[in-house]
């Protein structure tokens, strides 16, 4: 005979939204560009996002809320006191700490073309024969220069 009870389907749900609600702000609060993205959008905007990313979860205005002020007070512990001369906030809103933070961060771009070509190097352990072998006589400098030049694998004698 078991002493523990099954949990009713209401309690597993409950359950379900609860571990769900913690892994999600686990989430936001661990990227400080979430964090910030959030609490810059304000919080109508996270209770909409909210009901339109998770329609199936039992949010509700309060718990959104909650979850809100939660994130607000994480922007403004990190972030309050570390924006640096000629950032003013007024009465330190999170919602302008964030979007302050947010301006002051370097958005990330793909890499240009010049710097694919700057990073291609050759990292290989085989000996000169096996070099000399594959890439030819001017070894693989010389191939991988040839390369970049714009000749095809296939016209480079081997």
């Amino acid at each position: 005979m078991s002493l523990t009870r099954s949990l009713t389907l209401a309690e597993q749900r409950a359950q379900s939204t609860k571990e769900f609600i913690d892994a999600l702000m686990l989430t936001v609060v661990s990227d400080d560009v979430i964090l910030c993205e959030v609490v810059a959008g304000g919080p109508i905007a996270w209770r909409n996002a909210c009901a339109k990313e998770w329609p199936l979860m039992a949010f509700n205005t309060d718990i959104c809320n909650k979850m809100f002020h939660c994130f607000s007070t994480q922007v403004i512990q990190r972030f309050g006191a570390n924006l640096g001369p000629g950032i003013v906030t007024a009465d330190g809103a999170p919602t302008q700490i964030a979007s302050a933070v947010l301006d002051k961060m370097e958005p990330e771009t793909p890499p240009t073309e010049a710097e694919i070509n700057a990073a291609w190097e050759i990292d290989s352990a085989s000996s000169y024969e096996a070099k000399k072998q594959l890439y030819g006589d001017d070894g693989p400098e010389g191939y991988l220069e040839k390369l970049k030049q714009g000749a095809e694998p296939h016209q480079l004698k081997h």
